[in-house]
This record gives structure tokens, C-alpha cells and sequence, in this order.
């Protein structure tokens, strides 16, 4: 029941302030066009709707910023902090105080344990484990099932 309006050149014709836009385009290797289109897309004045499956489960006490996309069966749970334009795949758990910056990528069934901290346009594969308390510097791509022990 939604219409295509076309690839991202529509996006350089018209006026779009006010309209609601989803980046729709993961990320593995580096999170540019992710970023890219988040921020020509805002400046152009689109707004970007938080994004919920409804079997998502967020805590009530959770933050989630502008144009996050949290899949079935996601998990976020009290005080934990999404920042804008990330997503949390399917299965994926993001535990209480633990914080998700912008632009980053969390696959399916990932698990950041509490007070965890992934910086910005970080990328975390499907079945990984971030432990408690560490911290995953911007930028980083942590392949999949892997544990995250220390500082990364």
C-alpha cells in the first residue's frame, strides 16, 4: 500500500520538508551511504519516523533516536540509548544501560550486553556477543559470532 516514488535522484526534485523517509540500506563494510542519505535527506527537510515491529520489544525507558528500525523479535531493553539511524535486526538484544551510536548496525541476534558502549557507524554481525562494559570504537566491523571481550 506505499508508493514507489523512484530511486534517490527523485530525491533532488521536489519539496520534501515534512515527508517521512526510511534509509532502507544496511551495512557491512562501512556505513557512508547509510550516513549519506541520512543527512542530504535531512537537510532537504525530511523527517525520519522511529520504526518498530510489533513483535519488537522496547522498554518504555528506552531511547531510540530519529529513524531507528528495530526487526521482529528485537530486544531493547530500560536505559539502553539508540542513536539515530541504526538499526537492530531481527533477534538482535540490546541490554539495559548499554549504548548504540548513530548510523550503526546491529544483525540478527547480536547481543550487546549492559553498559556496553558501540560508537558511531560501528557494525556488529549476526550472533555476536559485546560484553558488558566494553566499549567498540566508531567505525568498527566485528564479523560475525564473534566475542567481544575488551575494548575494541
Amino acid at each position: 500500500g506505499i508508493t514507489w516514488l523512484g530511486d534517490d535522484d527523485i530525491l533532488s526534485v521536489g519539496d520534501w520538508r515534512g515527508t517521512c523517509f526510511h534509509i532502507a540500506v544496511g551495512q557491512i563494510k562501512s556505513p557512508k551511504k547509510r550516513q549519506h542519505l541520512f543527512a542530504s535527506t535531512r537537510a532537504m527537510g525530511g523527517i525520519f519516523p522511529t520504526i518498530l515491529s510489533q513483535a519488537a520489544i522496547v522498554s518504555q525507558h528506552a531511547f531510540l533516536g530519529e529513524g531507528v528500525l528495530v526487526m521482529p523479535r528485537g530486544l531493547v531493553n530500560h536505559s539502553a540509548h539508540i542513536g539515530d539511524n541504526s538499526i537492530v535486526n531481527s533477534g538482535a538484544i540490546i541490554e539495559h544501560g548499554a549504548i548504540i551510536g548513530a548510523h550503526c548496525h546491529i544483525a540478527p541476534g547480536a547481543i550487546i550486553l549492559g553498559d556496553a558502549v558501540v560508537q558511531e557507524g560501528t557494525f556488529i554481525g549476526a550472533g555476536s556477543i559485546v560484553r558488558e562494559g566494553v566499549t567498540v570504537s566508531s567505525g568498527s566491523v566485528i564479523g560475525a559470532g564473534e566475542r567481544v571481550m575488551q575494548d575494541v
